[in-house]
């Protein structure tokens, strides 16, 4: 029974990691809401949702490059509103 305590102990996260990543999903959820709609729309549909890229530039009346493109761009701005709201760069980890 000590060995279940200590497995389960062993494998909840610590409460500052627990606080960090609260503050960064609420950062990135403010991040993301004030993004312009096609910077968002083109997070969304690759990122969340997960469609391939075809697919994303279609859904967007793009060509492929122009999607890339977009898409590069909107996740720079998301990732300089995520640092902004949280007043520090986001390490590799976190991204």
């Amino acid at each position: 029974m000590k060995e279940l305590a200590e497995t389960v102990a062993g494998n909840e996260a610590a409460p500052d990691a627990i606080a960090a990543t609260r503050e960064l999903g609420r950062a990135l959820d403010r991040a993301l809401a004030a993004l312009p709609p096609e910077s968002r729309e083109v997070l969304l549909l690759r990122d969340i949702k997960g469609l391939a890229g075809e697919d994303t530039a279609s859904a967007l009346g793009l060509t492929l490059p122009a999607m890339k493109s977009r898409l590069h761009r909107a996740r720079l701005e998301l990732k300089s509103r995520v640092e902004a709201e949280l007043g520090h760069a986001i390490t590799e980890e976190l991204a």
